[in-house]
């Protein structure tokens, strides 16, 4: 399994760079890269192209930090409007967890590390619901401002030398920085050379 092993620490190292789930899954498809997946427990592993919720799973599960956890999750029987019995599955808050026991083996990762990181992706921007038009914005008593025109796009990392730190100090979109193209399936950046 070291091929497994590798990537999970590809998704951990790409993080600590990349600081965010989004980016680190945009990163591996941009590379072409593979995750591994197994449906149930025995099942083989299969490689597919890594979807957002595999990686994020990776990132906030506390067994790759190294901890024993058990009751992460509560089933349910409920009705429904019809009288049937309904199983569902409840995802608990970490306080109600039946057993979380840190630094129970060696992880991928430190449990400081796992900490931060949770903390990192708590702090992220998380996607809204999506309102255009002007009736969105008069509803929310805002004014919508005008689009910018793009001018150049470029994959990440091929920005000319003199604006690429500038990407990396969080100042895209800034003149003389650069910007995330709004509906680019990959990162792409606008590059300012300006």
């Amino acid at each position: 399994m070291p091929a497994v092993t590798s990537a999970i620490r590809t998704v951990f190292a790409s993080f600590a760079e990349l600081g965010s789930v989004r980016r680190v899954w945009l990163w591996l498809r941009s590379e072409g890269l593979t995750f591994p997946m197994q449906t149930h427990y025995g099942a083989a592993i299969q490689w597919i192209d890594p979807i957002y919720t595999a990686i994020y799973h990776v990132l906030t599960n506390p067994v790759y930090a190294g901890a024993y956890v058990y009751g992460k999750s509560r089933r349910q029987i409920t009705l429904d409007a019809t009288g049937r019995r309904k199983r569902q599955t409840r995802k608990l808050p970490r306080s109600e967890w039946s057993v979380l026991i840190p630094e129970h083996h060696t992880g991928f990762i430190d449990w400081a590390t796992h900490e931060a990181n949770r903390s990192r992706i708590a702090a992220n921007t998380h996607p809204q619901p999506h309102h255009s038009g002007q009736m969105a914005s008069a509803a929310s008593g805002r004014q919508s401002k005008p689009r910018r025109a793009f001018r150049e796009f470029r994959p990440y990392g091929t920005c000319p030398t003199a604006v690429a730190p500038q990407i990396e100090q969080g100042e895209a979109g800034q003149r003389g920085g650069n910007a995330l193209a709004p509906s680019a399936p990959m990162p792409t950046w606008l590059c300012h050379d300006t």
